[in-house]
C-alpha cells in the first residue's frame, strides 16, 4: 500500500467531515440565535423542536443507508432521503459562502487604513458619533453581503431539484474521422450516459431522456455507464427503461464507476443480455453497415489508481481488441482513457511492405525529409487533431502507417472553420 496515497484520502475525507459538521453547528447556532428574539415563546419552541426533528429523521436516515439493503425502512426513492442530501448540500455551501463573505470583510480591517480627520473642527456629538459607528454603510454592505452568500445556495439548490435537472438538451456533434470508408459516412449514434437513477432521477424521467434519443432516428444506440447512483437504486427499473431505445443496428453500453460503487457490474451485464441488449466488458463487437464495417469496443471503468493507491495502467492488453481494417470506437465512461486507447496504434515491420506506407516514404523522400533516429517505441503510431471552445472536435486523423500524417491543407482547413 501506498501510505501517502492512504493518508491523502484519509486527510481529504477528515476535512470533509469536519467541514460538514462546521456547517451543521452554524446552522444550528444561528437558528437558536435568531429564535432568541422572538417574544412569543410558543413560536421560538415549536421552530426549535421542528429543527431538531428533521435533524433526527436526516440521522435516522443515514443510518438507515448504512444498513444497505438488510431490513432498510426506508424505500430507496424516499423523499426524506432527497431532502437529507438537498440539505447537506445547499448547508455546506451556504455556510462557505458566508464564511468567504466574513474572510474578505477580515481583509478589509486588515488592509484598510482609513484616512485620518482633523476632529477639532468638529462638535463634540460627531466624535462621539464617529467613535461608536466608524462606518455603517461598510457594515451594512457586508452584513447584506453575508445574507445573499447564505440564501443563494438554498435557492440555487432549489432551482436545481425543481427545474434545471428536469431540462434535457440534445446535443448534436458531427465527428470529423479521416480515411472513414464512404458506406460510414453519415452514420448517426446517439448517446445516453450518466442516468443516475436515484431518488433526483425518476424512472419517469429517464423515460423522458428516452423518447429524446429515440426521435434522433439514430442507427446505432450507446449508453456509457452509470446508470443507477448507489447500491440501493434499482438497476432493473433503469434498464427497463433504456432497452426501449429504437436503434436498427441495436443497442450496446459499458459499466461507469457507480456500477463498481453499488457492486453491479455483473448484474448490469445479465440484466442488458436479458433485454436484447449488449454490455461490452472488454470486448468488442462488429457492426456492419452499408456493405461496411465498424468495430465498437467497450470496457468496464478504467481506474488510474488500485486500491493501494499505485498508479496502474488504464486499458491493460487491450491492444488485441483494436482492428487495423477498419475504423473502431471506444465505449469508456472514464475520458482519460482516450488518450492511452490513441497510444495503441501501433503498427509493425510488415507495414513497411503496404502500398500506403510505400507512397508515405516516396513522399517523405521527395519533400526532403530523411529519418536521423529512431524513438523509444519506433513503431508507436499518432494522429492529428484539432479542437474548439466547447469541446468540439473539428479535426481527427489517426496514423494507420508510417508516414500517415495528415496533410497541412486539410489542419489548415480545420482551423480555418
Amino acid at each position: 500500500m501506498v501510505w501517502s496515497w492512504f493518508l491523502l484520502r484519509l486527510l481529504i475525507g477528515l476535512s470533509i467531515l469536519t467541514v460538514l459538521f462546521l456547517s451543521q453547528r452554524f446552522w444550528y447556532r444561528a437558528l437558536w440565535r435568531v429564535t432568541g428574539h422572538w417574544g412569543r415563546t410558543t413560536l421560538r419552541v415549536g421552530v426549535r423542536l421542528l429543527y431538531l426533528s428533521g435533524w433526527l429523521l436526516i440521522i435516522a436516515t443515514l443510518a438507515d443507508n448504512l444498513r444497505q439493503d438488510h431490513g432498510r425502512l426506508l424505500s430507496n426513492h424516499s423523499p426524506v432521503t432527497t431532502f437529507a442530501g438537498l440539505w447537506f448540500l445547499s448547508a455546506l455551501f451556504g455556510y462557505l459562502a458566508i464564511k468567504f463573505v466574513h474572510g474578505i470583510e477580515w481583509l478589509w480591517h486588515r488592509f484598510h487604513k482609513p484616512a485620518p480627520q482633523d476632529t477639532s473642527k468638529l462638535p463634540a456629538h460627531r466624535i462621539d458619533l464617529e467613535d461608536i459607528v466608524p462606518d455603517p454603510s461598510r457594515r451594512t454592505f457586508f452584513r447584506t453581503a453575508s445574507v445573499v452568500a447564505g440564501a443563494a445556495p438554498f435557492l440555487g439548490v432549489m432551482y436545481g431539484f425543481a427545474a434545471e435537472r428536469l431540462r434535457y438538451e440534445l446535443h448534436r456533434v458531427e465527428i470529423p474521422i479521416n480515411n472513414l470508408p464512404a458506406a460510414l459516412d453519415g452514420l448517426q449514434i446517439v448517446q445516453i450516459s450518466d442516468i443516475h437513477l436515484s431518488a433526483y432521477m425518476t424512472r419517469e424521467s429517464v423515460r423522458r431522456a428516452v423518447d429524446m434519443a429515440n426521435e434522433v432516428g439514430a442507427d446505432l444506440a450507446v449508453v456509457t455507464g452509470d446508470l443507477i447512483t448507489g447500491m440501493h437504486d434499482s438497476m432493473w427499473e433503469c434498464v427497463e427503461e433504456v432497452r426501449q431505445l429504437r436503434a436498427p443496428l441495436g443497442v450496446y453500453g459499458c459499466n461507469g464507476n457507480h456500477e463498481i460503487y453499488a457492486r453491479a457490474e455483473d448484474l448490469a451485464e445479465r440484466l442488458y443480455r436479458q433485454a436484447g441488449m449488449k454490455l461490452l466488458r472488454r470486448e468488442n463487437a462488429i457492426i456492419h453497415y452499408k456493405g461496411a464495417q465498424l468495430n465498437l469496443i467497450g470496457v468496464d471503468y478504467q481506474r488510474e489508481r488500485g486500491p493501494s493507491g499505485r498508479k496502474q495502467q488504464m486499458l491493460p492488453n487491450f491492444d488485441p481488441l483494436v482492428r487495423r481494417d477498419m475504423p473502431n470506437i471506444l465505449l469508456s465512461h472514464n475520458p482519460n482513457t482516450f488518450n492511452r486507447a490513441a497510444e495503441l496504434g501501433k503498427a509493425s515491420l510488415l507495414h513497411l511492405f503496404r502500398r500506403d506506407n510505400i507512397a508515405a516514404r516516396r513522399r517523405a523522400k521527395a519533400g526532403g525529409h530523411k529519418q536521423h533516429k529512431l524513438g523509444k517505441d519506433p513503431l508507436q503510431l499518432g494522429g492529428s487533431f484539432v479542437f474548439a471552445p466547447g469541446n468540439k472536435d473539428l479535426f481527427a486523423h489517426i496514423s494507420q502507417t508510417f508516414g500517415d500524417n495528415a496533410s497541412p491543407e486539410a489542419l489548415l482547413a480545420a482551423i480555418s472553420r
